[in-house]
């Protein structure tokens, strides 16, 4: 009679876990229909009143930068570290309206947090364009979480079920310390 209740806990737990992790999907999109300023509510980031950052990403071993000037410019990127050693700068001439930066970086990729720096002989302003993640790293999806949660439950009940069957047939004998 034990052995069949726990078989069936065991089984209604592994049967309501997904429910639950189903429920926590958090990935919903917004669009705003009739948007006209895209460009000013993408650029929120100002350098100063003559230049907007849009978006910096990081592509393999170049940072990409989208700027947003009111008139023509120059800018200097610098790449920001941490360590010690030669840095990469570029000087780039920006006309007004949406530019993009391609700006290679040579040792800051790998090393910690990416960064650059962004003068226009007005303002120097510092740049994250990429976290370092220091143990595991990725842009995580609810799927991924409810894998975790059904391996991690499976993982636990697999071995309580495993237990309470070596105590039911008799096989394990030694006695266990419930505190």
């Amino acid at each position: 009679m034990k052995l069949h209740f726990f078989v069936a806990l065991t089984l209604v737990a592994l049967a309501i876990l997904p429910a639950t992790a189903v429920a926590q999907d958090t990935n919903v999109s917004v669009e705003v229909p009739g948007s006209d300023n895209s460009t000013q509510q993408e650029c929120t980031e100002t350098v100063d009143e003559t230049l907007a950052i849009c978006s910096a990403q990081l592509d393999g071993d170049t940072v990409v930068l989208d700027l947003l000037s009111t008139e023509t410019q120059r800018v200097t990127l610098t790449e920001a570290m941490r360590t010690s050693g030669e840095l990469s700068r570029q000087t780039f001439t920006i006309s007004e309206g949406r530019n993009t930066l391609r700006f290679e970086m040579t040792q800051a990729v790998g090393s910690g947090d990416v960064g650059v720096t962004i003068d226009n002989g007005d303002v120097l302003y510092g740049k994250i364009v990429e976290k370092n993640n220091p143990l595991i790293g990725g842009p995580w999806r609810a799927s991924d979480a409810q894998a975790a949660g059904l391996g991690g439950a499976l993982s636990v009940s697999l071995s309580t079920f495993v237990l309470v069957l070596r105590r039911l047939r008799g096989d394990d004998t030694n006695t266990e310390r419930v505190a």
